[in-house]
Order: structure tokens, then sequence, then C-alpha cells
């Protein structure tokens, strides 16, 4: 082997620098803009962050003035409900049932209020929190509620404070209980609530479904059940393609929840930008890489026709050319991966003085990618070098 290293050496070879420096250049970029979107994506996804693994969007039509008047603009359809499953972040949706029937609620004492209410209910795998009392079945005079924490906010900051009432604890409102009076006139019924727990995710009064199902048949108007709200389950709240649904169908939820979707946008544009330019350089030094191993194979016809002649098999050839070519390619992938460490340590550091957890090594994902890339450039060399030398036999 050694011997055909010294027949066919090339003195040029130097000049394989150029395309070996762009290649070196496009593997960089190619490999950060993969690492970089995979740390912007876990931090606006906020996986530390969240209580399970999906998020939880109530979804309603947005009221405009042609719809006044006329409360079954505001009912999504069959086809509109239908649509939520072409979206592939949408993992599950259930309606929200609300009330068709009158509701009091009345209590007596220093606290004592009447006042008219209305429930909503939701399935019990959409809520967050589960109450141990949350149950309810035919025959009981105990409904559980749970309240939206921005009632209690609005109560003990707005208007307790305005009037210079007590402010009431979560520990203390679930310890009082109140009157439900339910029904028409002519046919009511008369129960006993209690607030069984408070709601970050929901911006309502809830009560059980079988007991929502159970009082819309006994004391509802018979009227067709219409659902005016969804609650969508998603494991990617700020995705794109789903916020600009909702704002192509003229739907509202929760925009705290969306607004990362602009700067996830923002974000696949610019690494989406920077991956280009990467594979741009990659395919430019390639080419180069290319046209330099055939310059080299020419200069070498003559010597490759008599190491033939010699009865060498193309099989030693083409592992002479290409060795060198994997020797070159494995160690410029793994230069950008090291180079790629030392900033992945630097960005998670920078990170954690902001209170921003991110994974101290490079994803997984970057290394499989490397590590496909290098049998992909490897193959295509291979097959030209293959190629160029069988014109010899």
């Amino acid at each position: 082997m050694n011997i055909i290293a010294t027949i066919l050496k090339d003195n040029a070879s130097n000049k394989q620098w150029l395309s070996m420096t762009a290649l070196f250049i496009g593997f960089f970029l190619l490999l950060l803009s993969i690492q970089l979107y995979i740390n912007v994506s876990e931090i606006l996804n906020g996986k530390q962050q969240k209580q399970d693994q999906y998020d939880y969007l109530v979804i309603n039509k947005v009221i405009t003035n042609s719809m006044m008047g006329d409360n079954s603009k505001s009912y999504f359809t069959e086809g509109e409900i239908n649509d939520f499953k072409s979206i592939h972040s949408i993992q599950e949706f259930a309606p929200i049932v609300s009330n068709q029937f009158p509701i009091a609620a009345s209590t007596t004492g220093d606290l004592g209020f009447y006042t008219q209410l209305f429930f909503e209910s939701v399935p019990e795998n959409y809520l967050d929190i589960k109450p141990f009392t949350w149950q309810w079945n035919e025959g009981d005079k105990t409904v559980p509620i749970i309240l939206s924490s921005d009632f209690l906010n609005l109560y003990n900051f707005g208007f307790a404070l305005s009037q210079g009432l007590p402010q009431l604890s979560e520990e203390s409102i679930q310890a009082l209980s109140f009157e439900l009076t339910i029904g028409q006139t002519t046919n009511t019924e008369v129960y006993r609530a209690e607030i069984a727990g408070f709601s970050q995710r929901y911006s309502s009064v809830l009560v059980p479904l079988s007991f929502m199902k159970y009082a819309n048949q006994k004391f509802g108007d018979n009227k067709p059940q219409h659902t005016s709200r969804i609650i969508l389950q998603t494991k990617e709240a700020d995705d794109p393609a789903l916020a600009q649904y909702l704002k192509t169908n003229n739907y509202s939820t929760q925009n705290e929840k969306l607004k990362m979707s602009k700067i996830k946008s923002v974000v696949q544009l610019v690494f989406g930008s920077v991956g280009l330019l990467g594979l741009f350089v990659t395919s430019l030094a390639f080419f180069l890489m290319s046209l330099y191993l055939e310059l080299k194979i020419t200069r070498s016809s003559h010597k490759l026709h008599l190491l033939s002649i010699l009865g060498y098999k193309p099989s030693i050839l083409h592992h002479h050319f290409t060795h060198s070519i994997l020797k070159s390619i494995a160690f410029l992938i793994l230069c950008s991966l090291v180079l790629l460490s030392f900033i992945q340590f630097g960005i998670h550091f920078l990170l954690l003085k902001m209170s921003i957890e991110s994974s101290l090594f490079i994803h997984w994902i970057t290394f499989a990618f490397a590590l496909i890339l290098f049998f992909v450039i490897y193959s295509i060399f291979k097959n030209t070098v293959k190629k160029l030398i069988q014109i010899y036999y």
C-alpha cells in the first residue's frame, strides 16, 4: 500500500485545503442551525414549566357587530368542529357544555349575597385540578363547583379592598357553602353548592359533567344543545400553523399562549436561513472537492494504467483515494461537533444566569444528523472514485 501511495503521490495535494475549509464551515453552520433551533424550541415550549405534556386552549368565535342579535352565529357548526381534526398539533378536543336553565345562588350572613350564575362542564381529563369530591350522582343534593382563580383575585384585590370587606383565602372559600336554585318557577330544585377547588385554566364556573347533563335534560328548554366554546388539547400551543388557522377562521383564545407562535416563526426563518447557508457552502465545497478529486485522478492516469497492467485490483486503488477522504470528512465533522460543544456549554451557562434551563450537551438529533451527513458524503465520494477508476480497467 505504501508503494501505491508513493507512486500516486500528488505534489498539488495542498490545494485541497480550500475545499476542506469550505466543508468545515458548511458542516459547522448546518449543525449549529439544528442545535440552536432545538435549544430555542425547548425554551419556547416550556417543557419544564408544564403541569403535564399538553397545553389547553379554550376556543370561541370572535363576536362582531354583524353577529349581535343572532346568537346562532356564535355556535360552531359540525363541519367547523370536524375541521379541528385536520390540525396536526391538536391531539384531542371536546365541547364545553353550558347550562340551558336558569341558576340562582344565594347565602345569608355577613357575606350574604344573591346572584344569577352560569355553569359550564368539561370532561374530567381536561381539568387542571382533580378534587377528591369531584363527582355527582343523580339524587345527590350537594354539587361540587370549581371556580376560576381569577374570580377570587378580582374579589380580593378589587371588590373587597374597595368596599372594605375581608379578603378570603382559597381555604376559607372552600369552607363556605351556598344554595343553588335551579330551574323555572314551576320546576325548580334547591341544591347545596360547595367549592371543590380553583382552576387557573378556565375562567368559568365548572360543575361535573354528569350533573350538567342531568340538569339540562330535566330543567332545560328542550332546545338542541349547541357548542359555543371548545377546549383543545395540544402539545404545541405556539404552533404557527395553529395560530394562523385560528386567525383565518376568526377564532379567539388565550393570546398569551399563542404569542410565542410569532417568535417561533421568526426562529424558524432565521435558523432555516442559517441551515440553507450551511447547505449551500457544503454543496459548493463538495463540488470543489469533486473537481479536485477528478483532477487528481486524471493527473495520475498513466500511473493508474501502469498499476492496472501490473495486476493491482480496482478495489485497492479505490481504497487509496477514498481512505484519505474518509479521514478528512470524519475529522472535519468531529471538529465541528467539538466547536459546537463549546458553544453549547457557553449557551447553557449564559441562560442559567437568566434562570432559563437548557441542556449542557449537544442534542442527540444533532449527533444523528452529523452521522448521517458523514455517510451520505462519503458514499457519494466513494461512488465517484469508483467510476473514475473503472475507466482504466
